[in-house]
């Protein structure tokens, strides 16, 4: 046999022997995680190696920073403390995190039994945090929400629609028009925003891409009748330019806003198409791309009277007719 071949049957040796040290280890920890009872003479004889290996085992796993010892009482190894291998390891960063999203969900809407939240306990009660010891000192406020058992029931029935491209059949109450209609559509996703949910999809009544608040779905059901989605339908893309979510048609908005509330207004950005232009005398200018006029003529009321619609001209008029009708109740 040539040199180079007695090097490489010695090297193959050695990884089927590093192989065989990972899976006892493994087995050994898989023992202990199961509550068996874990000595070394019953490892030695189990794994067909000797008490000495065992032990070397043994020191690996402690290396490793697994928490394991011999247990005098039971007279087995065992894990220290409430450690298993089952459990969700959280460092404190993480661990926060984890329970600001759970408070953001629980913000939306879901009764306390929804489905999300059987999995989040399930995880929290097999996490390495003692939940009676911790605070959390994140709080995510989305203010009041639409709760009702029966909007879960509607959201479940569209989630299952949009995943098996099924259109739904419903009955539905426009809140503009105060009309209740039947109709089918084709949802093409959910979005959540100031404490109510949101369907959009095709409508055969419309022939159009519609936006449907849930708490208007008086009744709902699946049909056989097959969609698909267009290629070129994004959700995002599609509230882009809207200020919330009302779509209409482009128009530029622009607004001054007095020097009082200049910080408050440039502390964030309102909308993804926004400029934002700062005067002399301290007083911003905001110019907004947006898709319909409606929200943001809400938005801008709650900044009366530190704003002043500058453009458009019709949008400057029917703030100012609304106005007079509401110094009338006051004067």
């Amino acid at each position: 046999m040539s040199k180079d071949k007695f090097k490489r049957l010695k090297k193959s040796n050695s990884s089927d022997k590093t192989s065989s040290k990972i899976v006892n280890i493994i087995k050994i920890l898989s023992m202990i995680d199961a509550g068996e009872k874990v000595t070394a003479s019953r490892l030695s004889e189990e794994l067909e190696v000797s008490e000495k290996t065992i032990y070397r085992y043994i020191r690996a796993i402690q290396d490793a920073g697994i928490p394991i010892s011999y247990d005098k009482d039971k007279k087995s190894y065992d894990f220290d403390g409430n450690f298993s291998l089952k459990k969700v390891i959280f460092n404190p960063e993480e661990f926060s995190n984890f329970m600001s999203v759970r408070n953001i969900i629980s913000g939306l809407g879901f009764p306390s039994d929804a489905p999300f939240f059987r999995v989040v306990e399930r995880i929290l009660s097999n996490t390495n945090i003692n939940l009676q010891e911790k605070t959390f000192p994140m709080l995510v406020n989305l203010g009041m929400t639409v709760q009702s058992p029966e909007n879960e029931k509607i959201l479940s029935i569209l989630n299952q629609a949009i995943i098996d491209r099924c259109r739904v059949w419903m009955k539905y109450y426009a809140y503009g028009t105060k009309e209740i209609t039947e109709r089918e559509v084709a949802p093409y996703g959910l979005i959540y925003c100031d404490g109510f949910w949101y369907m959009i999809g095709m409508c055969d009544l419309r022939n159009a891409t519609r936006t449907f608040a849930i708490d208007g779905i008086r009744e709902i059901r699946s049909t056989n009748h097959r969609y698909a989605i267009p290629k070129d339908f994004n959700l995002a893309e599609y509230f882009s330019k809207s200020f919330k979510i009302v779509v209409g048609n482009d128009v530029e908005v622009v607004v001054r806003f007095s020097s009082e509330v200049a910080d408050h207004i440039l502390r964030k950005r309102w909308h993804r198409f926004q400029k934002a232009e700062k005067k002399p005398n301290g007083d911003v200018i905001l110019y907004f791309n947006v898709a319909g006029t409606e929200e943001i003529k809400r938005w801008l009321f709650s900044w009366i009277p530190h704003c002043e619609i500058l453009s458009p001209p019709y949008l400057r008029d029917e703030v100012k007719s609304e106005l007079k009708k509401t110094l009338k109740k006051y004067l």
